[in-house]
């Protein structure tokens, strides 16, 4: 996102003093309070222009509980190690694989889970119980 801040930014004449960002923003609860103390501390220099209710806002598809498909035994190792919260470089260094190798294993594994990150498919993996074996 901050790319695309000075992308925009840069694009601004200098002698506009006022610069308005597209940004679409999808908050729970906790992060929207952090949100209301982070417009208040601005100063005047960000504002809410305008609240979508959430109805209208685009939704991830349902996930049905199963696997698009199975999972490796490689992949259940990276797993297993997202879920004691290693970095990329430790799970390379704990399989004697590259790094390369690790971050293919994770796209497969987001990928099967239906998941965008790596805490959403510890998540999704413990509801599975993929985790508890």
């Amino acid at each position: 996102m901050a790319t695309m801040i000075r992308e925009h930014v840069a694009a601004v004449p200098s002698s506009d003093a006022h610069v308005e960002l597209p940004v679409t923003l999808v908050l729970d609860a906790e992060m929207a309070s952090s949100l209301e103390v982070l417009l208040a501390h601005s100063g005047g220099r960000l504002r809410l222009v305008a609240v979508a209710p959430v109805d209208r806002l685009p939704r991830a598809p349902a996930f049905d509980g199963a696997l698009v498909e199975p999972l490796t035994a490689k992949e259940r190792e990276v797993l297993g190690h997202l879920a004691e919260l290693l970095t990329t470089e430790e799970i390379a260094t704990a399989m004697f694989v590259s790094i390369n190798t690790v971050r293919t294993h994770v796209r497969s594994i987001l990928r099967k889970l239906a998941v965008h990150r790596r805490n959403e498919a510890v998540r999704r993996a413990r509801a599975l119980r993929l985790l508890d074996a």
